[in-house]
């Protein structure tokens, strides 16, 4: 009998809680590093921000795995490539985004996980269609000097 994947649950919610305490302490008491201003609630919060956003995306991630009957023993490799693809997101957008998250699927299709599974990570977590295929550069109009 197959064991029904669980929502996340409120433990997620009190590990964010305590990891950014813990966080905030360190800044405080000097074993950390703080920002150059010192504006350490400023620092704190853009990482309570950051592990919010991270336990979101996980979270949408996993329903996506659920809904396709992925194993939880698998979930590591498609959660791998979920991170791999929101580190895209920050640092790139449009048609360079879409070259490279066609990219990262060839290289995670490498490491034995499903291309169906992968483009309803991308479709569902990260408004990214590759199914599609790429969407061709767009042709200069009349009448513009080429």
């Amino acid at each position: 009998m197959k064991r029904p994947c669980r929502p996340p649950s409120e433990l997620h919610a009190q590990r964010v809680a305590r990891s950014c305490e813990r966080y905030e302490r360190a800044i405080c008491g000097g074993f950390s590093l703080p920002r150059a201003d010192g504006d350490v609630r400023a620092q704190a919060a853009r990482f309570r921000a950051g592990c919010e956003a991270a336990r979101t995306m996980e979270a949408a991630v996993r329903q996506v795995l659920c809904a396709r009957g992925i194993q939880p023993a698998h979930f590591v490799e498609y959660h791998n490539f979920a991170r791999h693809v929101a580190r895209l997101r920050r640092e790139f957008s449009g048609r360079e985004l879409s070259l490279r998250a066609a990219a990262a699927v060839d290289h995670w299709l490498g490491q034995g996980v499903s291309s169906d599974v992968l483009f309803h990570i991308c479709l569902n977590v990260f408004d990214l269609d590759l199914r599609h295929g790429l969407e061709p550069a767009p042709s200069p109009a009349p009448g513009d000097g080429v």
